[in-house]
């Protein structure tokens, strides 16, 4: 099991803690006002978690087919019960590693993802593989927090709350300690996502920029 992995299946069961905060809630109604009008019939939430967005967006078009993949197995059984508990049929989640996104015979009109690809290495990679599971004309939105001039600017009173809040959560007897277990992140300039996204194949870029911390959401089309 890959240290990413491991880590997110210690903390699953806490990690919800992160919708009490207004820059995560800012996250979710602008990936969500990123559907307004959504035609297709099939959705891939990349790097799933605990399933917010993939359940959320199945209730929203309850006649599309969604699928939620994680690469840990502890993020996906929270995922599962809440799939369960709230009796919703039309998304299944399955574990997969965002780097290497395959789905042999089948395609997607949107792919979706919050908060993960800075775990993402190999973004390029990423986006050439989730190209390939879209539609021509599909949609990628990825919300995730970005460098800004080239470094993390975490900083305010709002912030300080937040790395409160989480070292307390953090500090929980269930919890690996966050300097030491935490995997490794690889944030990037919004300036160098879009022309990743560019190279992949993907066009129409945009950027929304939260007035949270230095968050993000940013939506591209692949090109025919």
């Amino acid at each position: 099991m890959s240290k990413t992995a491991s880590y997110f299946s210690t903390v699953a069961s806490k990690y919800d803690f992160r919708y009490r905060f207004k820059w995560a809630k800012w996250q979710l109604r602008t990936i969500f006002g990123q559907f307004r009008g959504f035609k297709g019939t099939s959705i891939l939430d990349a790097g799933t978690g605990t399933g917010v967005v993939a359940l959320s967006l199945a209730r929203m078009f309850p006649s599309c087919r969604v699928v939620g993949t994680d690469i840990s197995a502890g993020m996906l059984a929270v995922a599962e019960r809440k799939r369960r508990r709230l009796a919703i049929a039309n998304v299944e989640f399955m574990r997969m590693d965002s780097e290497c996104i395959a789905f042999k015979g089948r395609k997607f009109d949107a792919v979706v993802s919050n908060s993960s690809f800075h775990h993402v290495k190999d973004k390029l990679g990423a986006f050439r593989r989730i190209g390939r599971a879209l539609e021509d004309g599909g949609k990628l939105v990825i919300s995730d927090w970005f460098l800004s001039g080239g470094r993390d600017e975490f900083s305010g009173k709002e912030v300080r709350s937040y790395k409160r809040s989480f070292s307390r959560f953090m500090r929980h007897p269930t919890v690996p300690a966050h300097s030491s277990k935490h995997p490794p992140e690889y944030n990037i300039t919004t300036e160098e996502f879009g022309r990743l996204l560019r190279r992949a194949g993907f066009g129409r870029i945009r950027v929304i920029k939260s007035p949270h911390l230095c968050y993000a959401v940013v939506t591209a089309v692949k090109q025919t």
